[in-house]
């Protein structure tokens, strides 16, 4: 299980930059009000003055620092640049958690998957629709081209062979696009609490 709650540039994100309260926070990692305020307490976390909570102090996170915040720009990257929500969080330095959270606020539709090629995918790409399974695999070995890939990037191939303990993940959530800078190793409760968030 993930414990989200321990990492101080999380904790700081939903804070400032998402402007939620403890409780919230507590809410949105599924924990105690006590766990969120004791490790803001480790972390020695500066906290809003209670008489400056709504008051136009926060306005410093205003939509120019915080560019998510304005639903006109988010609409013109997600849906007039066509970007997926990766390319964006990347671009505007946060998370891609943030960007789907303002994305659902303001009502943009989610891409389906062959919209993160920028009008398309690749030529010659079978899309979602038209494959049974979406991994590619190596021939009728049962190997997958994501975990050989993997190998190739220098991951262990004990780890990528584990039976589940360890899990290929594709960064951008497109299961044939097996470029390299795409493919990452993660443990299985990470790759869990990736795709958790994702689908919310």
């Amino acid at each position: 299980m993930s414990r989200s709650w321990t990492n101080k540039e999380k904790l700081q994100e939903l804070y400032w930059d998402e402007e939620m309260s403890q409780p919230e926070i507590a809410d949105e990692l599924n924990c105690s009000v006590k766990t969120i305020s004791r490790w803001f307490s480790k972390h020695n976390m500066k906290t809003r003055d209670p008489g400056e909570i709504g008051k136009q102090v926060n306005q410093s996170l205003n939509n120019k620092e915080c560019p998510w915040r304005n639903e006109e720009k988010l609409r013109q990257k997600y849906v007039e640049q066509n970007k997926g929500v990766r390319a964006i969080a990347n671009e505007w330095g946060t998370s891609c958690e943030t960007i789907r959270k303002w994305r659902d606020k303001y009502d943009i539709e989610p891409k389906t998957s062959n919209g993160y090629y920028g009008g398309g995918i690749p030529e010659g790409t079978q899309t979602k629709s038209e494959r049974v399974d979406r991994y590619p695999r190596l021939g009728d070995s049962g190997v997958y081209v994501h975990q050989l890939v993997a190998i190739y990037k220098g991951y262990d191939s004990e780890k990528v062979f584990s039976s589940g303990e360890w899990h290929v993940h594709h960064k951008n959530d497109i299961p044939w696009d097996n470029r390299p800078e795409n493919i990452e190793l993660l443990n299985r409760s990470e790759h869990v609490g990736r795709h958790t968030v994702k689908s919310q």
